[in-house]
């Protein structure tokens, strides 16, 4: 599925990438901005060992929030990816 990225200026679209058999799930923006080539993994979620692995989140909101409120217990969701105050400029 497709859809049209409200906030950018080209010819931009956010994809859903899934993988069933895997359990892995990614939301790609793809497109252009002008002249300029975007692609970026908004969001990327896998499930293993009976937890929900995030990869990725580039979300305003947060994942871990909204798995939280559909049910999920914060003790079986990992972030898997550097927390932002941790990276190194």
């Amino acid at each position: 599925m497709a859809m049209p990225c409200p906030d950018t200026l080209g010819a931009c679209t956010m994809q859903t990438v899934f993988d069933r058999e895997q359990q892995q799930y990614m939301v790609v923006v793809a497109g252009w901005h002008g002249q300029h080539r975007i692609h970026q993994c908004l969001v990327h979620i896998a499930y293993h060992d009976e937890r929900v692995w995030i990869h990725c989140d580039h979300t305003i909101h947060g994942i871990p929030e909204r798995l939280i409120a559909a049910g999920i217990p914060a003790s079986r969701i990992l972030q898997v990816f550097p927390l932002a105050s941790l990276r190194i400029p």
